[in-house]
């Protein structure tokens, strides 16, 4: 997640006028996604604080559904695009030399 924010932040810098502006585009690009991991680490958490029932039935249902579901499930968290970063601003490389 640190290196995806990364990435998202130095393009939305790059490609703004100012850091305010870059910010805010940042948390634009990001929320939705981060909505979704918020959401999906507060299902899992759920799911392991269940009742001793709840608890069974998960312990019976995992195999099976594992194998058949889980990949399908999660592939969103490892499949996003966040593009190239953008190349070093001319100021600094001139400075470096």
């Amino acid at each position: 997640m640190a290196i995806e924010d990364a990435v998202v932040l130095a393009r939305a810098l790059a490609e703004t006028d100012s850091t305010g502006e870059g910010l805010a585009e940042y948390d634009r690009r990001r929320r939705t996604r981060i909505g979704k991991m918020t959401k999906a680490a507060r299902t899992n958490r759920d799911a392991k604080t269940s009742g001793p029932l709840a608890r069974q039935l998960r312990d019976l249902v995992m195999p099976i559904a594992f194998g058949r579901f889980y990949e399908r499930a999660t592939t969103w968290l490892y499949a996003d695009d966040l593009g190239t970063l953008p190349a070093p601003a001319e100021e600094s490389r001139t400075a470096e030399h």
